[in-house]
């Protein structure tokens, strides 16, 4: 049978089952695909593809331990979303370098990058954004031993979920701040 889809469509599909098998922590077939994706990507030159798949590799790969390939694809990442001058884009660079440094243990560098998305998520008056930041920042603080830090961070985050009624934000967050308290 002959298929119908694009190679856009082809690639986001690729991305869409390298993220179930992210999800299911099988990481190795998340890397398949996501590879696959990137592909795609690059032989129909679509930015954005690429920065989805990328970013997602850099994340694999940090999940898998392989520091020097997470870092790789973090990287490639940056630079892609840099040419694309889209501070959507560069939230996923961020997110990227800082789950790798936070999964490396180095937290400092993880805020860093986390700020640096908070910063690009204020700027763009995107509530769920500024909301999913917060937590991130809430969360480093939470592995530096900072509570009080974390708690303002997941406060910010908890009200931003409410104003727009996004419930699996809210649920994240009174499970963040409750797990403060009973700490």
């Amino acid at each position: 049978p002959q298929n119908n889809f694009t190679n856009k469509e082809i690639g986001k599909i690729y991305y869409k089952i390298g993220d179930i098998y992210f999800e299911m922590k099988d990481y190795d077939k998340a890397v398949e695909y996501f590879s696959k994706s990137n592909k795609i990507a690059d032989e129909i030159d679509n930015k954005k593809i690429n920065v989805y798949a990328l970013a997602s590799l850099a994340l694999a790969f940090t999940e898998k331990g392989d520091s020097e390939k997470a870092l790789f694809y973090s990287n490639r990442t940056l630079k892609l979303a840099r040419e694309l001058d889209s501070p959507r884009w560069l939230d996923f660079s961020y997110f990227s370098f800082g789950s790798y440094y936070s999964l490396m243990g180095d937290f400092e560098m993880a805020l860093d990058y986390y700020k640096r998305l908070l910063n690009n998520a204020q700027d763009s008056k995107n509530i769920g954004r500024i909301s999913w930041a917060h937590g991130l920042v809430g969360d480093t603080y939470i592995k530096m031993d900072n509570n009080d830090m974390a708690l303002k961070h997941y406060n910010h985050s908890l009200n931003l979920s409410i104003e727009i009624n996004n419930q699996i934000y809210m649920a994240d967050n009174y499970k963040d701040i409750g797990e403060i308290f009973y700490n």
